[in-house]
């Protein structure tokens, strides 16, 4: 997107003509400068060393000196921001027109590269210079602080690295540094060893004082080789590249990512989005950043759930935003003509382009950048994708036009293992050991105690992963009533659990779970009195941000968690265990297990991390698999039609794709069309055709073009980030509330606030039980059912186990949820509504949240737009 400025310097370079540079293209430049070279070694042996003639340029390391040539030819396409003085624009080596071998003025040049030629504006590939400066960016000068670093505080080693962990085995691995820049993808094979001691410093980086004081806070002064590896792209850590880089969990993947957010955000004065994939995430990151930049006066705030910030994205310079939020505010900065105030969006997780459920949605939002910065020559946006190891990494690199960058680099070692019938086997299935029944654990019979007790009595750790709510409750009182009675004798275990128990601290967490809003569970107060906890989405988020800090300061030495744990909130144990191979009536599948075994771990206090999983005889191939499987290729989830037609009607309703050729270039910018193009064609043929049947968009006929415009209904859509088919639900749901409404309740209103994918939150219905509640209803509140489509007849068939997926079934979710709001409404006790609908107290706490958004952001704007004709 530097067309402009090239096109700008290149009239410059041809403006020199008079002084003795001939108009030759630009390509021929590095030829001159190789020749250059050939004279220069005539020179007298005052001149004769490269080094003095490059003048502050101290250490760089040339494989030869034909680089040379490409190095100042690539400085020529550098950006008009590093053209500092009248030397640089002239320095351009002024050949005379009989002879281009010649230099005009060999002293001018010296000069010139004494005082403007230094290692940040000398650009390769993979540039590992050893005394590289990335202060300045080609957009603008920082915003808080010098480009001199030299005050910067020395910086300790991170301290929280033990010398068991020390990085010295890194040295026996090596990196791969992919450039997309050209066809062949070529890998080079880069030495942690060029990464010089300064170069390891955070400080050297760029970064203002007062941010690498917070840093060191944190325990983060140094930094690893790959770390360092990554960034040496001098396109990337400028931002004028997009880079997609993978790396194992714990390895230290965002600190890549912050650094270059800051910089956009300190030196280019632009805007930044950090998107991650859950609330819960969301919240951790919002609030580490906000004491990572608390002094800095740079703005931080989450957009999650039903929170939006004050001002919304217009007060804000860096967004930490889950995938929903993160789309909405795109649209918006679309929609108002602002995205150039974007300068680089984060995204962790990528690989969940492939997530089945929420996978379009992360690609719409990514081509809807990727269009925009070709479409528009203002917006530059740098893309820094974060992903687990995928075979076809490259793949996505192309898409996002990033350069590739890879390592399996993993600060503590993981021993991974997995537990068949009484025996541990290593990830080749070798036997390590044999586990023997303990006296004092007679209940232990699949000895998940007995690894709890090896953990604890060592000052560790355990989070241990089941497949349901029900089984991490179950799991862990089970494990709490084993501590409980061996806390009472006098044995081995019992003296254990004694020493490593903390009591006072427990007895903090329990007041901390008494003064959550709901009170303290009773259930939760047995188990954690022992150190043990559950962890699963029927918590509150309070109960859960006591849970987890109680977990990282070691009050808490069990943790039972469902396997949202895995990707949600940072919480490494030093063993985790994986207590069965299925999960959801299947096998688990493998990203799940590798984030899994990933928290095995912690870093500055673990040597290494452990993981097990728990099988039963019959499931050793099972095992076998999980073991030895790699994840599976991303494919584009917009193959499907739903999420292709959302992705159109958001392209049109932002005003950013009006014709066929506007729907041609942005369908190429979709990850789908890279392999697929020609399928894509057709099936963004069909989503315009029911997008316009179904009036969300209209086709505008002039003389000089046809054009697509969206309706009011397709508007509506867009600014509630809503998809067209829950758009068309919605509407009809409004259309016949308009034609009778009921006032004598207030059910109505409820249902019509509750978000239309409610009852999908609500978990399973008892259909037995929504029967008598029907019956039970007095004859306002049955109405309302009655005009929502309800039918006695249905529930009968469902309790039969009879029930057809479709709007009917739909319609009795939402309305069952509908209830359930509603008793909240009326002030009846939480306890007793989740008694009386069988759901956890997270979950209704996180369905009135989601009925607050529905009512603020997605009813009211369907009002806004005046959509409903009479």
């Amino acid at each position: 997107m530097k067309s402009s400025e090239n096109s700008l310097v290149h009239s410059k370079i041809k403006t020199r003509s008079s002084s003795g540079l001939s108009n030759q293209n630009e390509s021929d430049l590095g030829k001159y400068f190789e020749d250059s070279i050939s004279l220069l070694k005539n020179v007298s042996k005052s001149h004769r060393n490269i080094s003095n003639t490059l003048g502050n340029t101290k250490k760089i390391q040339m494989r030869n000196e034909s680089d040379l040539g490409k190095y100042f030819k690539d400085t020529i396409t550098f950006s008009e921001s590093n053209f500092k003085s009248q030397y640089t624009k002239n320095m351009i080596l002024e050949f005379s027109e009989s002879n281009k071998k010649h230099l005009k003025n060999y002293t001018d040049i010296e000069k010139v590269n004494k005082k403007n030629i230094s290692s940040e504006n000398i650009e390769h590939e993979n540039c590992n210079l050893k005394n590289i400066n990335f202060n300045q960016r080609s957009k603008s000068k920082p915003l808080l602080y010098d480009k001199d670093n030299s005050n910067h505080p020395k910086q300790n080693i991170r301290e929280n690295i033990s010398n068991n962990s020390d990085r010295s085995h890194y040295k026996h691995k090596t990196s791969t540094i992919i450039s997309t820049n050209n066809n062949s993808n070529s890998s080079i094979e880069i030495s942690p060893d060029i990464c010089t001691q300064d170069q390891c410093k955070l400080a050297s980086w760029g970064l203002p004082p007062i941010i690498l004081q917070k840093y060191e806070a944190k325990g983060i002064s140094q930094m690893f080789p790959w770390q360092v590896e990554c960034l040496s792209n001098c396109k990337v850590i400028q931002g004028r590249k997009n880079i997609l880089y993978s790396a194992p969990t714990s390895a230290g993947k965002t600190l890549v990512a912050e650094i270059l957010l800051l910089k956009t955000v300190l030196e280019c004065k632009k805007k930044a989005i950090f998107v991650l994939p859950f609330v819960s995430v969301v919240r951790e990151k919002m609030y580490y950043f906000k004491d990572l930049l608390s002094e800095c006066g740079i703005k931080v705030e989450g957009f999650m759930g039903g929170i939006n910030p004050p001002g919304g994205f217009t007060a804000t310079d860096i967004a930490i935003a889950t995938i929903e939020k993160a789309n909405s505010i795109i649209n918006r900065l679309m929609e108002e003509g602002d995205l150039s105030t974007l300068g680089a969006i984060v995204i962790d997780e990528l690989h969940l382009l492939g997530d089945p459920n929420r996978g379009y949605l992360l690609e719409l939002l990514l081509t809807k950048l990727k269009y925009m910065t070709l479409r528009e020559t203002n917006i530059n946006i740098q893309l820094i994708g974060m992903s687990a190891t995928l075979p076809n990494l490259t793949l996505l690199a192309e898409w996002l036009n990033a350069e590739l960058y890879k390592t399996e680099f993993r600060p503590i070692p993981l021993h991974e293992q997995c537990k068949i019938g009484k025996s541990i086997y290593d990830s080749e299935l070798k036997l390590v050991r044999n586990l023997v029944s303990l006296s004092e654990l007679p209940m232990d019979t699949d000895n998940i105690l007995q690894l709890c007790m090896e953990t604890i009595s060592d000052s560790n750790s355990i989070l241990i992963f089941c497949p349901t709510k029900n089984w991490c409750e179950k799991l862990a009182y089970q494990i709490a009533s084993t501590f409980c009675k061996l806390d009472q004798k006098d044995t081995t275990f019992g003296n254990i659990l004694k020493q490593q128990l903390n009591g006072t601290a427990i007895l903090e967490t329990i007041e901390q779970l008494k003064r959550c809003p709901c009170g303290l569970d009773n259930i939760l107060k047995n188990v954690v009195s022992f150190g043990v906890a559950f962890h699963h989405a029927g918590l509150t988020i309070d109960e859960r941000d006591v849970i987890e800090g109680a977990f990282r300061s070691g009050s808490l030495r069990v943790l039972v968690a469902t396997s949202t744990l895995s990707s949600g909130v940072n919480l490494p144990a030093r063993r985790v265990i994986i207590r069965s191979p299925m999960f959801g009536g299947k096998t688990l599948d493998t990203l799940t297990y590798k984030q899994m075994i990933g928290r095995a771990g912690r870093m500055g206090k673990d040597i290494a991390g452990e993981s097990i999983l728990i099988c039963k005889p019959n499931e050793r191939k099972t095992a076998e698999c999980l073991l030895s499987a790699t994840l599976k290729p991303i494919e584009s989830c917009l193959k499907d039609s739903d999420p292709l037609i959302r992705t159109l009607l958001e392209a049109v309703a932002s005003e950013v794709v009006y014709t066929q050729a506007d729907l041609e270039l942005y369908m190429n910018c979709t990850l789908a069309s890279i392999n697929k193009k020609e399928i894509m064609t057709n099936l963004s043929t069909d989503a315009i055709k029911y997008l316009t049947d179904n009036e969300f968009l209209l086709l505008q006929t002039t003389e000089q073009e046809e054009r697509w415009v969206a309706t009011p209904l397709g508007k509506a859509c867009l600014a509630a980030s809503i998809s067209p088919i829950e758009g068309l639900f919605l509407f009809e749901e409004l259309q016949r509330a308009r034609r009778c409404f009921v006032l004598d309740t207030e059910l109505h209103v409820v249902y019509l606030v509750t978000p239309v994918n409610g009852g999908s939150q609500i978990g399973a219905i008892d259909w037995m039980v929504f029967l008598e509640l029907w019956k039970s209803m007095s004859e306002s509140e049955r109405r309302v059912g009655q005009l929502i489509g309800v039918e006695e007849r249905f529930l009968m068939s469902a309790i039969r186990g009879v029930v057809k997926p479709g709007k009917l079934l739909r319609i009795h979710q939402r309305f069952y949820t509908a209830l359930a709001l509603h008793d909240l409404v009326r002030e009846i006790p939480l306890n007793t509504v989740c008694n009386k609908y069988n759901c956890c107290r997270g979950v209704l706490q996180s369905l009135q949240q989601s009925a607050s958004t529905f009512a603020g952001n997605i009813i009211s704007r369907f009002i806004k737009f005046n959509f409903m004709r009479t």
